[in-house]
């Protein structure tokens, strides 16, 4: 892993993209004067111009994927360069300039696949024989995923007491997430992250996240309505 100091070009700070541009450039041919690259994946952002173009003056096969149908500007520009471009939504083709671009989908990890619910739930502390909601907020976005749950607690507890729930809240909102439940009576988990994904998406019955292209992907590798 080699940190870059490559910024993304917002906010009107052009010279210092370019500054960081050029620095992550010449960082990247010293590293591959020491080790040439035979090929090179982009998968978007501005810290993988660099590297990319980099990686074609050593005569690096280069090549970008673009997981979400609308591409960043970094992926766009890139796809005029790079000698094939994978996407994870077909309909993306279309918003490149490559020549050469292949529908791939998104890749996930292989503990991705659909598992036993029960045993999922167990292994969590949850009861196997309960249907259990899971909610996924991230990083970002997370507040406006956690406060439309939130709101719709008071009905959920009065019309479906059933229910088990694994609430992923993000850093901030943890606390609140927590009283929120504990004042219906739920029975509910809140983290706010959680490295075990697999575990947590195969105890889900149906799921309420975030749509980033990679969330998406596991929840249909893992069958999670």
């Amino acid at each position: 892993i080699v940190t870059l100091p490559a910024i993304a070009l917002q906010g009107g700070q052009r010279i210092a993209f370019l500054r960081g541009f050029v620095q992550s450039y010449r960082a990247a041919t010293k590293l591959f004067q020491q080790r040439p690259p035979q090929a090179a994946l982009a998968m978007g952002g501005f810290t993988s111009a660099s590297p990319i173009l980099a990686a074609k003056t050593f005569g690096a096969l280069t090549f970008l994927h673009e997981s979400n149908i609308i591409p960043g500007r970094a992926n766009r520009w890139l796809s005029r360069v790079v000698n094939q471009a994978f996407v994870g939504f077909s309909q993306s083709a279309t918003r490149l300039h490559a020549r050469n671009v292949t529908a791939t989908g998104t890749p996930v990890r292989p503990q991705f696949q659909p598992r036993d619910a029960a045993a999922c739930r167990a292994a969590l502390g949850f009861d196997p024989a309960r249907p259990l909601v899971l909610v996924m907020g991230g990083s970002q976005g997370a507040r406006g995923v956690n406060d439309l749950v939130l709101q719709a607690l008071p009905l959920l507890a009065k019309h479906a007491l059933e229910l088990q729930w694994l609430h992923l809240s993000g850093p901030d909102d943890v606390e609140n997430v927590k009283q929120a439940y504990a004042a219906q009576k739920l029975k509910a988990l809140v983290h706010p992250f959680l490295a075990e994904m697999e575990i947590a998406l195969g105890a889900a019955t149906v799921g309420v996240s975030r749509a980033g292209a990679s969330s998406l992907a596991e929840l249909a590798a893992m069958r999670v309505p």
